[in-house]
């Protein structure tokens, strides 16, 4: 999860405002407590801009085939599987809605590009897949 620098001055404002009301109960906090500046942000995890346009009927398959090999290829770079979140995220970056993925995992000649994991939390590489990059 992300947090955007407004969201980052609320808690900052909202844990200022618990060490005043603690305080004017007569609580003393920790030094660290009482500095919500010194307490240590979340790293957050920095997204990719979405570099492509949408896909689309009117698209030209050339380009959904070239597209479709670039998210083949994150894939396989990330180790042939990835969390279904970050199947979805990495779809979106190259113009394909969330959904409208099903082609991948459909069948073509026996086989689709990707396969879900039973649990549904997991997407991987099919051999079909690998061999389109």
């Amino acid at each position: 999860m992300t947090i955007t620098a407004d969201q980052q001055t609320a808690l900052a404002q909202f844990a200022q405002s618990v060490v005043n009301l603690t305080e004017s109960f007569g609580i003393q906090l920790p030094e660290a407590a009482a500095r919500p500046s010194a307490a240590k942000t979340p790293a957050t995890k920095k997204k990719r801009p979405k570099k492509y346009g949408a896909i689309d009927a009117s698209t030209p398959a050339a380009v959904r085939d070239e597209r479709q090999r670039l998210i083949l290829t994150e894939i396989d770079a990330a180790g042939g599987a990835v969390a279904r979140q970050d199947w979805l995220e990495i779809a979106g970056r190259y113009g394909y809605d969330s959904r409208r993925l099903g082609g991948f995992f459909a069948k073509n000649g026996g086989t689709g590009m990707l396969a879900m994991s039973a649990d549904r939390k997991m997407v991987q590489l099919t051999s079909h897949g690998k061999a389109r990059l």
